[in-house]
């Protein structure tokens, strides 16, 4: 996939005592920008998803450089953290600001998932609402046409460092930064398990 987050990634080590994060990108995150998740703080993880990422016991979702994703199983194995597959629900909350047709057949399919995670069609639409200006700004000038996640959302709003795509301003302060952060990660963190 042509997903933009491997040249802005952060650095990951995989530890005894859990992983160490230098220069992570997404600036409202308890881990920026460098800092340690103890193998006790995680959840689960999903080392399959674009980017791979793993959710910590406070619901908070990090990423891992698609580059460690191998790393990262064995080190999830190794350190007995649930691997756990979810819908990912804003992949499809993303999906009519893909430089692709979306048909009325992808809608009803997106609808479906997203209903099956627990989202009426109005609460889809507000969302949508809240995010279309952002996302069709974003895909300007990212020129995405596979997929959008939470990470690419997390670009569009500005939460992150990533330089190459700095032609979005974000003129939101920390507090609102933080606000934007969560709301998106409790969103996310509703796709079922598959």
């Amino acid at each position: 996939s042509g997903h933009s987050d491997t040249a802005v990634m952060e650095d990951v080590t995989f530890a005894d005592k859990g992983i160490q994060f230098k220069d992570y990108p997404v600036t409202p995150a308890s881990i920026f920008p460098d800092g340690m998740v103890l193998w006790n703080e995680i959840g689960e993880a999903d080392p399959d998803c674009w980017p791979p990422e793993l959710r910590l016991q406070t619901g908070e979702i990090l990423f891992v450089t698609a580059e460690k994703r191998e790393a990262f199983a064995i080190a999830c194995h190794r350190h007995n953290i649930p691997l756990i597959r979810r819908v990912d629900v804003w992949a499809d909350l993303l999906d009519p600001y893909l430089d692709t047709e979306f048909t009325e057949e992808d809608q009803q399919r997106t609808i479906g998932r997203l209903t099956q995670s627990g989202f009426s069609e109005s609460e889809v639409q507000q969302i949508r609402n809240r995010v279309e200006k952002i996302m069709l700004a974003y895909n300007y000038f990212a020129w995405e046409w596979m997929f959008f996640g939470l990470f690419d959302l997390f670009i569009a709003y500005g939460l992150t460092t990533n330089r190459r795509l700095r032609k979005i301003k974000s003129n939101w302060r920390p507090a609102a930064k933080k606000k934007i952060y969560w709301w998106a990660i409790e969103i996310a963190n509703r796709g079922r398990q598959l």
